[in-house]
């Protein structure tokens, strides 16, 4: 082993942002894995659907000969399992499938989480791949489907696609007597909430079923606020909603039961639109009381959120949330958790946003990611010194972004001169008991700071990020926990 020959340190390589700033460019791991755990493969404001899957694809290839396709595999596993993302690890499933490793076959086993699963990625094998299923991905899946139930064969019948459930079966030839009874037309309809909304015949028949649903406590929590707008909808009136639906929505121990995060609870309020006050108040009591579902975090915390016009980008094609808004409900999670919190917003000026205890907590997400004249472009700078005043030493900071910087010679005089791309790498070297956790919310090239060890590319916001965050705390990394990964 060499002990005095030391390994030579690879110096950090510029990069330019959409916008003409000074980025550093991202090592293979952190792209990709910032890509893996959070994209949706559906562009954004600077790229197209297309260019960020061969963007993706090329990294993949470059993740497979870096790492092996045992590596890659358990990461397609931890995104779907674990995070549940489905499209990009489908798609990473159908890249390793024109691969050579020892648990190939299991691996296929493991990695599906639904029937229609087996479908995408056999389509992506076709689109992206080889073309040619490997006989490890039709094992594999046959294993999966021979231990389905009856309730999810029959929810996942897929008619009218591509691949459909009897093409599944007759790929895989899967066996098992609930197969059996599905081929042979035999399959019994489970007893469901979903089935049950399925067979309603009309308007007004659906609507006496999503209310006796509620009534009788026949949907689980999340299942309730999934559906929130549907029973808001089909309520015979806001006595009701009142005495039977807000106690079902801030009912304590089927929200810690449920262990649903805020996110959930705002997407619910979100996609209402206009609720009643009393519905409204039960919503915000619901986030409060899944605020207990997140971890502490010991020491101070800074969040900054870039409210910079890039950042009103919907999170994908099939939601109208914008990725400030995301960035804005979990800082104001965090904040509700951990008081002992900053929190910035910035784009071309930075303002500090003082949390007002008297309102809902929709209303503080509202006003976290409005603008407050802080301008379109986007300049970390000013955020900056913001974090500055006070002389504080932060123990982590949160910096919420889709990493687009401005070039520093557009824009007026007053503003050029004043832009300072290397004004974070200053404040990490200064504070150098603090970490940069970096979440790149637009998946694009580049990253805002050089600083080495202390600066963590986190992907989109998710659950699961904080249970990365307390690894990363202890010492871990995010290469050695996919590494370490068991499925």
């Amino acid at each position: 082993m060499s002990r005095f020959n030391a390994k030579t340190k690879t110096a950090p390589v510029k990069t330019t942002s959409y916008e003409g700033g000074t980025l550093w460019e991202k090592k293979l791991e952190e792209e990709w894995v910032n890509f893996l755990f959070s994209s949706m493969l559906t562009g954004g404001f600077y790229e197209s659907d297309d260019t960020q899957i061969a963007r993706y694809l090329e990294l993949t290839d470059a993740m497979l000969d870096k790492y092996g396709a045992d590596f890659v595999a358990k990461a397609a596993v931890f995104s779907r399992n674990e995070l549940g993302l489905r499209t990009i690890s489908q798609l990473t499933a159908a890249k390793v499938n024109d691969t050579k490793f020892d648990s190939k076959r299991y691996f296929f086993s493991k990695y599906f989480r639904r029937v229609d699963d087996v479908a995408e990625v056999f389509g992506a094998v076709d689109t992206f791949g080889s073309g040619k299923r490997s006989h490890a991905l039709v094992r594999g899946a046959a294993d999966y489907l021979s231990r389905q139930s009856a309730y999810s064969l029959g929810k996942y019948k897929m008619s009218g696609k591509e691949y459909n459930l009897f093409d599944l079966i007759n790929i895989t030839h899967a066996h098992s007597d609930a197969i059996d009874s599905y081929k042979r037309g035999t399959l019994e309809t489970p007893d469901t909430w979903e089935t049950a909304i399925s067979a309603s015949k009309g308007s007004e028949e659906k609507a006496k079923e999503w209310t006796r649903l509620v009534e009788e406590n026949r949907l689980g929590y999340l299942a309730l606020i999934r559906n929130l707008r549907n029973i808001v909808n089909a309520a015979p009136s806001n006595d009701w909603i009142r005495t039977v639906l807000c106690p079902a929505v801030e009912n304590e121990a089927a929200i810690r039961k449920s262990l649903i995060f805020p996110y959930q609870i705002y997407v619910a309020w979100f996609n209402l639109g206009d609720c009643s006050l009393q519905l409204r108040a039960s919503l915000d009591t619901a986030f409060r009381i899944a605020v207990e579902n997140m971890p502490e975090l010991e020491g101070d915390t800074a969040i900054i959120l870039d409210v910079s016009g890039s950042m009103d980008d919907r999170i994908s094609d099939r939601s109208n949330i914008r990725i400030k808004q995301l960035g804005a409900v979990y800082g104001v999670a965090i904040y509700l958790k951990n008081p002992n919190c900053k929190l910035i917003k910035f784009g071309n000026h930075a303002n500090e946003f003082f949390v007002d205890s008297k309102s809902d907590v929709f209303t503080m997400i509202e006003r976290f990611y409005a603008n407050d004249g802080c301008g379109y472009g986007t300049d970390i700078a000013p955020a900056v010194r913001v974090l500055e005043k006070g002389d504080k030493t932060f123990a982590r900071i949160f910096l919420i972004s889709d990493m687009q910087i401005m070039d520093p010679s557009c824009g007026s005089y007053s503003y050029w001169m004043r832009c300072d791309h290397s004004s974070m790498d200053r404040y990490m070297e200064i504070h150098r008991g603090t970490r940069l956790y970096s979440y790149d919310l637009g998946n694009y090239k580049g990253k805002i700071s050089k600083v080495r060890g202390r600066l963590v590319m986190l992907t989109g916001l998710s659950d699961k990020v904080f249970d990365m965050i307390q690894l990363i705390e202890n010492g871990g990394n995010l290469v050695d926990m996919i590494r370490n990964y068991t499925y």
